[in-house]
């Protein structure tokens, strides 16, 4: 056999015959996962293609506001014109006078300001505003009107009720159009007429007109214009509208990031100035050929405001901008369904053929963003000399994944499987713990299920945190919460312990959940941690007053006992954690240091493990909220070896004689020493504590607490 027999067999050999069947799978997938969602139209893909042409469009620019138009705003001045003109002014002025009274304006005084830029020489006057109902003076405004055929256009307003009602497309849908007492007509074409709506993106964004539409979705139902498209007619420019029932896509960018390029509102009331007319208007010429829009621009009186792709502008602003777009052509083209599929196909073919012809990953990773590249230069440039926006963001995905899934292999499917193990353990544990889990999977897998183990549980919380979050600068607030969160952890972490879990400004962590060196010296790690985070917190405290920022006020709650260790949640998220008695009794401990005055509190089982190693002030037997039995507290005053004041000495040891007095049933004696040394301490809340119970007559030697 000679050689190029042999390099011929060899591509046709079992294994790459199979690994092209594989290659070609992997690549009808891809591109029939990007199809579906097209044929149902996902709002996901939807928003992605939208984002790019965003992109584009901000890469390309828009052009300044077009100096055929001008904008008349009813502004807050407009709507208050009292608060800003001097009564005598006002009087002298009808149309200011009968604006004084409030809004909605009598209509007369849309007829003065109409007649008076007719009369100033305005091409034609648009009024982004609905007249829906009967008002006083719809005889003079639509003696205006009449008189002017061609030069006015009244806002209507496309109301689908169904919608509001129960969602979904239905057949309550109508035209709220201009009452009869200003404008008759039973044409549903009259030019005279246009409905406001925009109808937006699925993202709730602005980039298209809607030129004409119809109540109901079959074509028998009359249509209507829109304001645009109505303006269009009565400068006799419908032609620039050649498909009046597609969707126009317009660019408008800059009027939200450029002021320059925004139509700046004129004040309405300023028209019936004779000042402003005669020196701010030059008598008129400020309107002579011009396309006036009226609308609302005060934000408080009509809420018009839309949402574009780079922000938010007046609905009236967006009216101009569409209509300027309309005059020069500036619209951009978006290609169909069909050319969207063969684009996918084509992306899918690309990456088979580059997975065919490249055997090493790394260099058909480059290949294909190189492709990706030129794709998106391709797209880049037909839109900007052609107008016309190819689809990119199904197709480039189709490349991408196809070419990603070719590549993969088994090896790699292996990598990509350890490593969302690995993502998944660190969106719930520390990455040191996620660490451990993976170097000893057995023991992990087995606590899956759920496990009783005997742990220590801690519970820290920031006392009056809840009221500060509520006056305090967010910003502010929230990085000194970091600040504080980070020192908690890294202290947790540096005594063996597990962060369980932050909740808002509160801290959960354990011993002996994952990690244990038994439960006697994980309790004594838990408690040296608690005590350290009191300290540490010191110093953050000293630091942040010196800057100027409230300090800190933290409880911590310690309990011991056998919990239930496992992974719990939902099938939608789920978190290794522990329940059970010990961790609610160490959140209620936690609960419990505001009342008693004290910085750490702890259980009995965690008091058996520290015999000698802290510094401990015992609270008696207390029963909490939710415990049917009493429990011997205790407070963490400091480690072994730090030395208490002599009048802390002796007034510990009042205390300790008061409370074995109550423990033993010697009301009257255990009264006198808490008197004396709530005398002594009047700060001391434990003392009161017992005075009250010992008033309430409670005997047997427990305190009752009658919350957590």
């Amino acid at each position: 056999m000679q050689k190029g027999e042999t390099v011929g067999t060899d591509w046709v050999s079992a294994g790459l015959r199979r690994q092209v069947r594989i290659n070609a799978l992997i690549c009808a997938l891809c591109a029939a996962a990007l199809i579906l969602p097209i044929q149902i139209k996902d709002q996901q893909l939807q928003s992605a293609e939208l984002y790019l042409a965003d992109s584009l469009t901000e890469q390309r620019g828009g052009g300044t506001a077009d100096s055929r138009m001008v904008l008349i705003g009813i502004d807050d001045a407009s709507l208050n014109v009292l608060d800003i003109l001097d009564e005598d002014v006002v009087e002298a002025h009808p149309q200011l006078d009968a604006m004084s009274f409030g809004f909605p304006f009598p209509r007369s005084v849309y007829a003065a300001m109409a007649q008076k830029l007719l009369d100033a020489g305005a091409r034609l006057i648009v009024f982004d505003m609905l007249f829906t109902g009967a008002g006083k003076g719809d005889a003079e405004f639509k003696a205006v009107i009449d008189a002017n055929p061609g030069r006015i256009v009244l806002g209507c307003d496309y109301v689908d009720e169904e919608i509001a009602e129960t969602n979904t497309r239905a057949s309550k849908a109508r035209f709220s159009l201009p009452t009869d007492t200003l404008l008759q007509s039973d044409d549903p074409l009259d030019p005279r007429i246009g409905f406001v709506n925009f109808f937006p993106d699925p993202d709730r964004k602005v980039r298209a007109m809607h030129p004409m539409i119809r109540a109901y979705p079959h074509e028998e139902s009359p249509a209507r214009h829109s304001l645009v498209l109505a303006a269009l007619k009565q400068l006799g420019q419908e032609s620039r509208i050649e498909r009046p029932f597609e969707e126009y896509h317009a660019r408008f960018p800059e009027m939200v990031v450029d002021s320059e390029k925004t139509y700046a509102p004129l004040p309405f009331y300023s028209i019936f100035m004779d000042q402003d007319w005669r020196k701010n208007y030059r008598g008129g010429e400020v309107f002579r050929d011009k396309i006036v829009f009226v609308g609302g621009s005060s934000i408080v009186g009509f809420h018009d405001e839309v949402a574009i792709p780079e922000g938010i502008v007046l609905g009236v602003q967006l009216q101009m901008a569409v209509l300027a777009a309309s005059l020069d052509g500036d619209f951009y083209e978006l290609f169909g369904k069909r050319l969207h599929i063969v684009s996918i196909i084509l992306m899918a073919l690309v990456a088979f053929g580059i997975a065919f012809v490249l055997k090493h990953p790394l260099l058909g990773f480059l290949i294909l963003v190189g492709c990706a590249a030129g794709y998106m230069a391709v797209v880049r440039w037909l839109y900007f000399d052609y107008d016309a926006l190819l689809p990119s963001a199904a197709p480039l995905l189709t490349l991408v994944l196809a070419g990603l899934g070719c590549f993969g292999s088994r090896f790699a499917l292996e990598l990509v499987e350890k490593a969302r193990l690995r993502r998944t353990l660190e969106r719930q544990v520390s990455k040191e713990l996620a660490d451990h889990i993976l170097s000893m999977p057995e023991d992990y897998f087995q606590s899956l299920p759920g496990v009783r183990k005997p742990v220590t549980v801690l519970f820290s919380d920031i006392r009056s945190f809840t009221a500060r979050s509520e006056k305090d600068d967010p910003v502010a607030l929230v990085s000194q919460l970091k600040e504080y969160l980070d020192a908690m952890g890294e202290i947790v972490f540096d005594h063996g312990g597990v962060v369980d879990k932050f909740i808002g400004d509160a801290v959960m962590a354990v011993w002996g959940n994952l990690r244990s060196q038994g439960p006697e010296a994980d309790t004594r790690n838990a408690v040296a941690a608690a005590v350290e985070m009191r300290h540490r917190l010191m110093e953050l405290n000293e630091k942040w007053r010196a800057s100027g920022r409230e300090p800190f006020e933290i409880g911590i709650g310690l309990n011991h006992g056998e919990a239930i260790f496992g992974m719990m949640g939902s099938e939608q998220k789920q978190e290794m954690t522990v329940i059970g008695d010990p961790v609610n009794q160490a959140a209620r401990l936690e609960s419990l240091t505001k009342k008693f005055g004290l910085g750490i509190i702890v259980g009995a089982r965690v008091i058996d493990y520290l015999e000698g190693r802290f510094v401990l002030r015992s609270l008696g037997k207390v029963r909490t909220m939710g415990k049917e039995e009493a429990e011997e507290l205790a407070g963490v005053l400091g480690e072994a070896g730090e030395l208490l004041a002599e009048d802390d000495q002796e007034w510990l040891e009042e205390y300790s004689q008061a409370l074995a007095a109550f423990q033993a049933g010697d009301l009257e004696t255990a009264e006198r020493l808490f008197r004396s040394c709530a005398g002594r301490r009047s700060d001391d809340p434990a003392c009161q504590m017992y005075l009250d119970s010992i008033a309430r007559g409670d005997r047997g030697g427990v305190l009752v607490m009658t919350g957590k």
